[in-house]
Parts: structure tokens; sequence; C-alpha cells
């Protein structure tokens, strides 16, 4: 016997037969469907959960980050990211912590803070307020008397009548003796007269109290003329000869300064 009748003696025993049961075929088309269908689903699920990833991915790029100040600077930064890191969701007892802006910056506003304290004349920052060309806070050269005492800068001198008929002033929160007049107002020619009172006078060439009289010299080269009195420099005011400034001098010092109207009938 050759080998090849073995073979077939052998497969042709009938003690090699399996029966089959019954309904086999049925149960595996059925088994093969339900794997099929737990495909299908499976697919579904992870197409829907990659859209939601997508969406929420755009929803970041196209948010702002917000304004960031940057600590001990003299700038502050408002940025727009271009990308955002991704965070898990912290549980509702926890603090939530916002990322740094990323490196990814698109734009940029920058906003300096005044760097200078360079004050001129007659600035709030030193402290003084402007002296000329004819006005002193609410006062002006040639103003009546109803119209200077409805400021409420001033008020009556002890002596209110000088020796040639003016009405003289103390500045309201001053006592100066008699006839020593802060404000002259001539029945004739208005306010012609005032001294440098409760705020500090700067003239527009930057002359203030305590200005050295060379300084003072070189703002007004030219003398107008004299009121007799040793220490005393007066000129006339730049662009308006009109009116003068009466500086008294001490110490090589600028001391007391006056506004004073070129005629008047008040004093010599």
């Amino acid at each position: 016997m050759n080998l090849d009748d073995e073979l077939n003696r052998l497969f042709g025993d009938e003690r090699l037969d399996v029966p089959v049961r019954a309904g086999a075929a049925e149960a595996v088309v059925a088994g093969a469907r339900r794997v099929r269908r737990r495909r299908v689903a499976m697919t579904a699920a992870g197409g829907a959960a990659a859209i939601a990833v997508i969406a929420g991915a755009a929803f970041v790029l196209v948010d702002r980050g917000p304004a960031q100040s940057v600590p001990g600077s003299d700038v502050s930064i408002a940025a727009t990211s271009d990308t955002a890191a991704t965070s898990a969701s912290a549980p509702s007892s926890q603090a939530q912590v916002s990322a740094p802006p990323s490196s990814g910056t698109r734009a940029s506003t920058v906003t300096k803070r005044p760097t200078s304290t360079t004050v001129s004349p007659g600035n709030a920052y030193d402290g003084t307020v402007p002296f000329g060309p004819s006005e002193y806070l609410a006062l002006r050269l040639g103003m009546s008397a109803a119209d200077a005492e409805a400021t409420g800068l001033i008020t009556p001198n002890v002596q209110p009548t000088s020796s040639k008929g003016c009405k003289g002033y103390d500045y309201k929160g001053t006592k100066n003796d008699a006839m020593h007049y802060a404000v002259l107002i001539s029945p004739t020619y208005g306010l012609v007269r005032m001294a440098n009172g409760p705020a500090r006078p700067a003239t527009p060439e930057g002359i203030i109290l305590g200005s050295s009289e060379a300084d003072l010299k070189k703002a007004y080269p030219t003398q107008a003329g004299s009121h007799g009195a040793v220490g005393e420099w007066v000129v006339s005011v730049p662009g308006v000869p009109a009116n003068q400034y009466w500086v008294i001098v001490r110490d090589g010092k600028v001391a007391e300064m006056r506004l004073e109207s070129a005629i008047q009938d008040c004093y010599e």
C-alpha cells in the first residue's frame, strides 16, 4: 500500500466524522452580524469625538487672550496668542490657573507711561501759576473794583482808601498793615497793581520767587524805570509795553513780584 492509499484510508475512517449541531449555520451568521454592528457603532462614535475635538480647537484658536500686565515695568502689553495650551477640566473645589501667553504672539499694543517731569513756568507740576502778561489768578489789570471783589480773592485793607483816592486791598486770608496794599484799584484806570499772593507766581519768561538777580536781568535786560527804592527792577512786560513787572530783589534773589499798569494814578 502506498502513501496515498494509507492517507485515504485514514481520512475515510467514519470515527473522524464530527456531527453538526442543528442550527449551527444560522448561529454563525448571527454572530458575524453582531460583530459587524459593533464595528459600525465604534466607527461612528470615534468620528463624533474627532469632530468635537476639532471644533474645540477652532474655538481656542480664535479666542483672544486677556491683557497682560508686566510687573515692575513701565509698559503694559495686550497680546493676541496664536496657540493655546490644552488643559484638563479641574474639580470645582480647585482654583483654575490661566496659562501665560505663549511665545506665538501675533500682535501687541505697547503704552508707555510719561517719563519726563520737566515743566514750564506757570505749571501745576512745580506749584506755580502764570503771573502776567496781564493776569494773576482771576485778577486782571484794568478790571473794575466790583469785578475784582467778585473774584473772592481780595478783601479791603484796614486803610481801604489810599492817600490818592485809590482802593486798597489785601488778599483774602492775609492781613497787611495799613496802606501796605497787595492790590490797588484806581477810580480812573481800574486795577493798576497786584502783588504776588497766595499762589506762587511764574512769569512767562520763567522768573519765580527765589530766581537769582542774574537770571532776572538776563530775562529782562532793559529797565523801564524805577520807583526809587534800592533793589527794585522795573521792566516792561515783553510784548505788552502797557504793563510792567516791578520786582523786589533782596540778597541777590527775587523776593517779591508785582504786576502793574505803566499808566496809573495811585502812586509815583
